[in-house]
């Protein structure tokens, strides 16, 4: 069946035809039917088919493709805008986490000056002991300063 030939036609292998690629030059007349485009910028192309007749005069009607190439993904609202919010949050949270940290350092600071205050001015006597090593770390330096004084008496 596909061996027929309608009078007054030409078998399709026997095209011949050339194209055109966003107004530009025309390609050679080729009997390819396939026409490859690399190197398109995102955006809307057009590319304008013509054959030639039976008579090998070009025909005056040309077929004309309209097509669209999408922006990379990467440059897509549907991108931009979850990973702009995402990184937003993470710069907000970071900055978030840094302020609770120094307040949480300063804090600290305020209440080991505290203790370190109510330790060094104490009346009593107060040491820190190692229970494994079974030494005296840090006595009271005030009460160490009266315990001398009394001795020396």
């Amino acid at each position: 069946m596909d061996n027929i030939l309608v009078l007054g036609t030409r078998p399709t292998e026997n095209i011949e035809t050339r194209s055109n690629v966003d107004g530009g030059e025309w390609s050679g007349w080729s009997r390819q039917h396939g026409l490859r485009l690399d190197n398109l910028s995102a955006g809307g192309h057009t590319v304008s088919v013509q054959s030639k007749n039976m008579l090998g005069s070009t025909d005056s009607a040309e077929t004309v493709i309209k097509f669209k190439i999408p922006s990379p993904f990467y440059s897509q609202p549907e991108f931009l805008i979850p990973v702009g919010a995402l990184s937003a949050a993470l710069l907000i949270l970071t900055y978030v986490f840094i302020a609770r940290k120094r307040r949480a350092d300063a804090a600290l600071r305020r209440s080991e000056q505290r203790y370190r205050n109510l330790f060094d001015n104490a009346n009593d006597a107060i040491m820190i002991i190692d229970p494994e090593e079974k030494i005296i770390l840090e006595p009271t330096v005030r009460r160490a300063r009266s315990t001398d004084t009394q001795r020396k008496n």
